[in-house]
């Protein structure tokens, strides 16, 4: 083979190697744009969902409060239907259950039967309503999972044993 023909099959194996690098970068191009839209497109949802989300979780706050850790007295079996009658209206008419996540809809069921449940103990339902607003924060990022465990105040620090 003469040097002219050498030197035709080395350009046109390496314009062959460069045309098959373009061809793969354009098609990793294409696919990383379609995830990166797809990314984008899910983000733009998650952010629409907990727009929604926020007000509806305001409003099932706000009907715990009877449920609070704070409170010493137990809870009348008519406080107890009012707050039932307040939850299923919240979740079902107006249509707030469908922004619970997997996870708070659990809690939420668990809380709902515990309070249902003749002869629950208070400490019961309180713990239940309380691991319901603790998935709540999670679910809008107030706080993550280990930031939900409850705090603890140490004797040694400044605000413990203030009040013993």
């Amino acid at each position: 083979m003469s040097f002219i023909q050498q030197l035709i099959i080395v350009v046109a194996d390496k314009l062959m190697i460069g045309i098959a690098i373009v061809v793969v970068g354009y098609i990793f191009n294409k696919r990383l744009k379609v995830m990166e839209n797809k990314q984008m497109l899910d983000l733009q949802v998650a952010a629409q969902i907990a727009a929604a989300r926020l007000p509806a979780y305001k409003a099932l706050w706000e009907y715990q409060e009877t449920s609070s850790p704070t409170l010493d007295s137990d809870l009348t079996v008519q406080q107890r239907k009012e707050l039932e009658d307040k939850l299923r209206k919240w979740y079902y008419k107006d249509g707030n259950g469908i922004f619970l996540s997997h996870e708070a809809a659990t809690s939420y069921l668990k809380a709902r039967d515990c309070l249902k449940k003749e002869g629950a103990k208070f400490e019961d339902i309180r713990a239940d309503f309380s691991s319901l607003r603790t998935q709540m924060k999670e679910d809008m990022r107030i706080y993550n999972s280990e930031e939900g465990k409850a705090p603890t105040v140490s004797a040694d620090s400044p605000f413990g044993g203030l009040c013993a």
